[in-house]
């Protein structure tokens, strides 16, 4: 009778197999002992007794397909050789105080091996019963001669599935789970805190709080016209988002300080020197001053001698606004030599010479131009001296006619 139970229950499980049910050939196998009802050695009784706890009544479970080495049954994946619920076959429990080994019902476990919740495990290896029934290694770690061990790097710490730096992992920064998304911004792991390094479009980071990203929507087109706070035109700068400035232009001369330093047009070219000389025939004899950018005019023989070299300065090209400043000769005398705005001459003279261009006034660090002459000898005195001024004034009988125009003292300022 036995036998015949034995048989259908193998029929049983080989229609199992037959309709695709990933169960492996052991589940069909029963303890040969229990087919032999004649055992010469008295083991028949103690193997019914335990087959007598095993339920073969129930076919295996339809499933998904579990990994090499086990079965689905009862809605999860089995091992077959040492689940005591489904020992050998879904659903075949062993009895109480028996285990499962290899796939079958025992009284005791075999050497190398402990009963444990009545499945027999290997205490050196089982990551579930590590050294002791019940002792669970950690996630990262495994069981190693009955002792569980890290498998991460030093330094390293595992987290859901594998091994991470927390210190500068962005998705695990300074603990697993904890990431460095941040709102409109990149950031990344520093010294296992957060650091927002980047910034989305249209927002800045400017509390410098790592915690909410780059909290502040701007407005700041990069190099779009803007006032400097010199009065020139300059243009945006988004560098720093929180507080967008404006970049001053580059010099050009145009007697203005366009870069904002406190100095205009430090460009060479810009300005030209002027020589002032003496020369004892002019006028009629008596001597007389010469103001020109020519140094072989300044310099004319016999006798003429340079006073001094870029006595004033004067701009190369009209900046915008300026006076041209010409060098001009009496009609009625060949020697006599002084300075106009106009190319008339002031209606007595002729242009020999333009100097430059003039200021109309004290732009840009220009200086009055003062004008001085003398009854005496006829000379024309030019000045931006205060000091020479009052000197020729009190002590060489000139007289301040006025200001001729408004000159530098230097190339640039």
């Amino acid at each position: 009778m036995r036998l015949l139970w034995s048989c259908l229950l193998s029929s049983v499980l080989c229609v199992g197999c037959a309709q695709g049910h990933n169960v492996p050939p052991s589940t069909t196998r029963l303890d040969a002992s229990s087919t032999d009802a004649g055992s010469s050695d008295g083991s028949a009784s103690s193997d019914a007794a335990v087959d007598a706890g095993r339920d073969t009544s129930t076919p295996f479970d339809a499933g998904p397909m579990c990994p090499t080495g086990q079965a689905f049954c009862d809605g999860a994946c089995r091992d077959l050789t040492v689940d005591p619920g489904h020992c050998g076959g879904c659903a075949v429990s062993c009895t109480a105080g028996s285990v499962c080994a290899s796939g079958v019902c025992m009284l005791s476990c075999p050497g190398g091996t402990t009963g444990c919740g009545g499945s027999c495990v290997d205490t050196a290896s089982d990551e579930a019963n590590c050294g002791a029934c019940g002792t669970i290694c950690r996630a990262g770690e495994a069981c190693m001669a009955g002792t569980c061990v890290s498998f991460c790097a030093a330094g390293e710490v595992y987290c859901t599935d594998h091994c991470v730096d927390t210190r500068s992992d962005a998705m695990n920064c300074g603990g697993c789970g904890l990431t460095c998304v941040r709102i409109h911004a990149g950031a990344t792991c520093v010294a296992s805190g957060c650091r927002v390094n980047t910034c989305d479009a249209g927002f800045a980071d400017c509390d410098d709080n790592d915690a909410n990203g780059c909290e502040r929507s701007v407005s700041c087109v990069i190099g779009s016209s803007c006032m400097t706070s010199c009065g020139t035109t300059g243009s945006r700068d988004c560098s720093d988002g929180c507080a967008p400035t404006c970049a001053p232009p580059t010099e050009t001369c145009n007697a203005m300080d366009d870069d904002c330093d406190g100095v205009c047009d430090q460009l060479s070219g810009c300005r030209t020197g002027i020589y002032r000389s003496w020369d004892p025939t002019l006028p009629g004899g008596n001597g007389g001053h010469i103001y020109t950018k020519d140094v072989a005019v300044a310099t004319e023989a016999p006798d003429r001698a340079i006073e001094a070299t870029n006595f004033f300065w004067v701009y190369t090209a009209n900046p915008g606004g300026f006076v041209p400043l010409y060098r001009c000769r009496l009609n009625w005398s060949g020697a006599t030599n002084f300075l106009a705005t106009g190319s008339a001459c002031e209606g007595a003279g002729v242009v020999v010479e333009t100097l430059g261009y003039a200021a109309s006034s004290a732009t840009c660090g220009a200086v009055p131009l003062y004008r001085l002459y003398s009854d005496v000898s006829g000379d024309h005195l030019y000045t931006p001296s205060t000091a020479e001024r009052d000197a020729a004034i009190s002590s060489f009988g000139y007289r301040l006619e006025g200001i001729a125009a408004y000159v530098f003292l230097t190339e640039h300022g």
